[in-house]
């Protein structure tokens, strides 16, 4: 029986090269925490972007910071989910269907929601994450006139 050498297959190459990505080095050297998280950073916008374009997501920056609504980060992913979903128009019974629950529990996630932001109903809660904080007015001094 002959013994072959053969050279390493491209899955091993594949899988050494993953794992010095993963450790952190490429060819040309190690990479730093900051580059990696840059890229990172940079990646995860990208799908972001990519996911409101098709209308997966809404846009965040429409919604209000936590220094406005401070109890926006008590909420549970699943609470996000209907919050978002309420924002976007749907009804209870379209929201269920959408993340494969019942009414019952989309209403409990509600009940919880408008507990943390101190709301009573869907109407209090719309208003308060759509509501802008208003500019102070300009004073007008007497050099301005």
């Amino acid at each position: 029986m002959l013994c072959e050498t053969r050279p390493a297959s491209v899955a091993s190459r594949a899988t050494s090269a993953a794992t010095r990505r993963a450790s952190g080095w490429r060819r040309d050297g190690p990479v730093n925490d900051t580059t990696r998280e840059m890229q990172l950073e940079a990646h995860m916008l990208r799908i972001a972007e990519e996911l409101r374009v098709a209308g997966l997501i809404p846009r965040l920056d429409q919604l209000p910071s936590l220094a406005e609504v401070p109890g926006l980060g008590r909420l549970t992913s699943r609470e996000w989910a209907v919050v978002t979903r309420l924002l976007d128009g749907q009804r209870v019974s379209a929201i269920a269907a959408d993340l494969f629950v019942s009414q019952s529990t989309v209403r409990n996630h509600l009940s919880s929601i408008y507990a943390k932001l101190g709301v009573h109903s869907q109407v209090d809660l719309i208003r308060l994450l759509r509501q802008r904080p208003q500019a102070p007015p300009k004073r007008h001094s007497a050099t301005d006139a």
